[in-house]
């Protein structure tokens, strides 16, 4: 385990990646953001319900789904 003063190399990963995240044009950010909701979906009980953002998020989703199922698409 890492010490206090030590990064944890996973966390620093997922920190860069984060980073570099809040860097890319807003439809990258989406798209991301949006495939990880995607595959999260059969454990939202615990991996997004839980998470006021990621909850409001999931129902963006549905309600854009809804809209393209609507309108044909």
């Amino acid at each position: 385990m890492a010490g206090s003063g030590e990064a944890d190399g996973k966390n620093s990963l997922v920190g860069e990646f984060l980073l570099s995240l809040a860097r890319a044009p807003e439809p990258v950010q989406e798209a991301v953001v949006l495939l990880g909701l995607k595959q999260m979906l059969p454990y939202a009980n615990s991996l997004i319900h839980p998470y006021p953002m990621l909850s409001h998020m999931l129902t963006i989703l549905q309600k854009n789904s809804d809209r393209s199922k609507a309108s044909g698409e």
